[in-house]
């Protein structure tokens, strides 16, 4: 799924940093401990719906390179993180909920 596919969902979007030519993030902090995982926007709990204008500009600017945050009210999301045993983590929750 991309970004526009939970635009047409009626869900907001908004940008997150990538990394520089040198592999650090682009939000200039040296130090980022939340490289390509935190968004562009500093008030991103308030993303406005964007207009298709708007969307293609961040897009050609490259804001949703490296990924996208979405924003959700109203749902749980569960972040399965591979690399640290999120799998066999989620497979042990889906194991002790009943079936729906």
């Amino acid at each position: 799924m991309n970004q526009y596919d939970y635009i047409e969902a009626g869900l907001r979007v908004f940008g997150l940093y990538g990394a520089d030519k040198n592999g650090n993030c682009e939000c200039g902090n040296p130090d980022c401990k939340a490289a390509y995982k935190h968004p562009r926007l500093s008030n991103w709990q308030h993303t406005p719906q964007w207009s298709d204008d708007q969307l293609e500009v961040m897009d050609e600017m490259g804001q949703f390179k490296t990924g996208f945050g979405v924003l959700v009210s109203g749902l749980l999301v569960i972040d399965v993180d591979a690399r640290n045993g999120g799998v066999a983590s989620y497979e042990r929750l889906c194991a002790l909920l009943p079936a729906i």
